[in-house]
This record gives structure tokens, C-alpha cells and sequence, in this order.
């Protein structure tokens, strides 16, 4: 019996075993090429801005609208450092 029990105090449920994704998208420079005059930090402030963009896919989410999400976010952050940027069409 007590080794009954003590199977039956491990918690188990099969039903939400890989519910939750671990998919992540960041947005892409190659989709959105910025500009400014003074282009000297673009690798840096490109960097930076991919990091912000991070969005991780969650249970509801689209991965069309994730990514587009990531995109955006890109594309806002380069503007906050002063480039030019178009967002995909």
C-alpha cells in the first residue's frame, strides 16, 4: 500500500504536457533596411533593437501575427534611434 501511495502523490497529467510553446521570433533588419546619415553604429543599434523585439509565441497566438508583432517592434525601436524605416508591405 505504501508504495501505492507514493505513486499516486506524483503529479501527472498527460492532457497539458506541450501546451506551452517555447517558440520565440525577433524581428528581421533584412525585411526592414534602415537609413541615417550618420551610419557608423547600424551593427550595434541593429543588435539591440533584434533583442527588443523578442516575442515569444504563446497558447492563442498566430505565428503570422507574432512575427508581425516582432517586426513592428523592430522597426519602432530602429526609429527611437533616429533611422529611417519602412515596415514590410
Amino acid at each position: 500500500m505504501g508504495a501505492k501511495a507514493e505513486w499516486l502523490s506524483y503529479p501527472t497529467n498527460p492532457l497539458f504536457t506541450g501546451c506551452a510553446s517555447t517558440d520565440a521570433y525577433w524581428g528581421r533588419p533584412e525585411l526592414s533596411p534602415a537609413t541615417k546619415a550618420d551610419m557608423s553604429n547600424i551593427r550595434q543599434d541593429e543588435y539591440a533593437c533584434v533583442k527588443e523585439s523578442r516575442q515569444q509565441m504563446g497558447f492563442n497566438d498566430f505565428q503570422s501575427r507574432v512575427e508581425r508583432d516582432a517586426q513592428r517592434l523592430y522597426v519602432l525601436c530602429m526609429r527611437a534611434c533616429g533611422y529611417e524605416v519602412e515596415l514590410p508591405r
